[in-house]
């Protein structure tokens, strides 16, 4: 039995997914229930440790109930990414189970450890974890794990991907820091993020 407050945010939720296909967000639930967006992303962040809720996507709408019986895969979880200024990755790869619904049918896919906060404005936070598809490639706009850095001591970092033509910008989501800039040869894109796991 979930506490009456919980219950609430959960029965919004729940309701509002049913009637237009995707999750509300935070700002919605809080102008709803009449409480305020740090209060409502408590709640939230209590009902996935409950198991009740999921997180898809990075966009802010991406608060959605769970279904036990969706389907899962298997996929690596090579270590961590910095949401920050870049550290050094992937040790010690295991496993991690993700909804099937997070990964696309076609291509190879990840997870990473995010460290660092310089993509709370998108929604990911230190300690999330990040399902990213392999590629090699990205749109402007896209949020991306890239290696940046000396081929023997590359870092990787998560941000937003903008090709300026003669420069690749790598853009937080913080408005309390800047973009970096690179030539193009001095990065390589390892992937897209097209999923997030909050943990407890």
């Amino acid at each position: 039995m979930l506490p009456p407050k919980q219950k609430a945010v959960y029965d919004f939720i729940k309701k509002f997914q049913v009637e237009h296909g995707f999750g509300p967000t935070l700002d919605e639930i809080a102008t709803k229930l009449k409480k305020t967006v740090p209060t409502i992303h408590q709640h939230v962040q209590a009902l996935r440790a409950k198991g009740f809720l999921k997180q898809v996507g990075v966009v802010a709408r991406s608060i959605s109930t769970f279904d036990s019986n969706e389907e899962v895969s298997e996929i690596p979880l090579l270590g961590y990414v910095s949401a920050g200024s870049g550290i050094e990755n992937i040790e010690n790869p295991e496993t991690i189970k993700v909804q099937n619904s997070m990964i696309s049918p076609q291509g190879a896919h990840f997870a990473l450890i995010v460290k660092g906060t310089s993509m709370i404005e998108d929604g990911i936070f230190p300690e999330d974890i990040i399902v990213v598809k392999r590629q090699n490639f990205a749109d402007n706009g896209d949020v991306v794990v890239a290696l940046t850095g000396s081929q023997d001591r590359a870092l990787a970092t998560v941000k937003r991907f903008y090709n300026q033509g003669d420069k690749i910008e790598l853009r937080p989501k913080n408005p309390i820091l800047p973009s970096v800039f690179y030539d193009p040869g001095q990065i390589e894109i390892r992937g897209k993020f097209v999923g997030l796991i909050r943990r407890a």
